[in-house]
């Protein structure tokens, strides 16, 4: 029996792929449709709730640790040693690091780094006396340039000393300025202190001739107090100490700061005067900071 003719066209090989083609199409329609219908709402996966880890030093590759302790000067790669057993044995793995020269000052830090810890330590370095000093000469009430307050009778600090600097070098942070017709300055007659940048390597401050450009990596830098006495030229630089007052019973803080002068004129007559300190911000220098 011959089939209808309709049937033959649908049969034949370009009514398959017509067929085949319209099924193409018409499937994303209606699944998205279908899917849209039923679709369920989504359970959170597990790594949104799970927090993310943390990345740590002590996870990287050994590759990327040891890039990292090549822009380290050497105190704070045996420092950074000391943190963790693995990153310890890293960071002697580039041997060719550890043959260039060290400065001294590398060279000791690297000393305190491995030195057995003391609660009580007997003897500091001073950056000034490039030597090791009693702890006890790190307070300013040992300086001829200081009165002890009245009734302490141990060390202390009379004015503030900069981080490892002994007492042999409080003069050091006076500095006499001239004011009067002759200056820039209006006329004054006072003692004022300022908080100024100190290398911790070599001690230097602007007021310093030296040059310094506060680069080194391991010391860095600090402030310190350092105190103007602004004159008059018909003044002549006296004698001076420094002394404060002792605390009352109760009274937090330490006791307001004086200078006291010593003057001798022509003849041997001596006077003393007592001048406050008081406190003035320093005034921003332009450019580089040197000293």
């Amino acid at each position: 029996m011959t089939p209808p003719l309709w049937l033959r066209k649908w049969a034949s090989p370009c009514a398959r792929a017509y067929c085949i083609d319209l099924l193409l199409r018409l499937f994303p329609i209606l699944r998205s449709r279908r899917s849209t219908k039923y679709q369920q709402p989504l359970l959170p996966s597990v790594q949104e709730d799970m927090p993310a880890t943390p990345a740590q030093l002590t996870n990287l590759p050994t590759e990327l640790i040891l890039d990292i302790a090549d822009i380290l000067p050497h105190d704070a790669i045996v420092a950074l040693g000391l943190t963790q057993r693995r990153l310890n044995s890293i960071i002697w793995l580039n041997q060719r690091r550890w043959q260039i020269p060290r400065p001294q000052c590398v060279q000791r830090a690297i000393q305190r780094h491995l030195a057995a810890p003391s609660s009580k330590p007997t003897h500091r370095y001073c950056i000034l006396c490039k030597v090791t000093c009693p702890i006890g000469s790190f307070k300013s009430s040992l300086s001829p340039a200081c009165l002890p307050m009245a009734g302490v009778n141990v060390p202390h600090d009379v004015i503030e000393l900069p981080p490892n600097v002994c007492f042999c070098h409080v003069a050091r942070f006076a500095m006499p300025i001239e004011t009067g017709p002759n200056t820039i300055l209006p006329p004054r007659n006072a003692w004022v202190s300022q908080r100024i940048k100190i290398c911790l390597h070599c001690g230097g401050t602007p007021w310093d001739s030296t040059k310094c450009n506060f680069d080194c990596q391991t010391c860095l830098t600090g402030e310190v107090t350092t105190y103007i006495r602004f004159f008059t030229p018909r003044e002549e630089t006296p004698k001076f100490v420094f002394w404060r007052e002792t605390p009352r019973p109760g009274e937090q803080g330490a006791g307001k700061l004086w200078v006291r002068e010593t003057h001798e004129d022509a003849i041997g007559a001596v006077s003393v005067n007592n001048f406050p300190v008081i406190h003035e911000e320093a005034p921003k220098m332009e450019g580089p900071v040197r000293c």
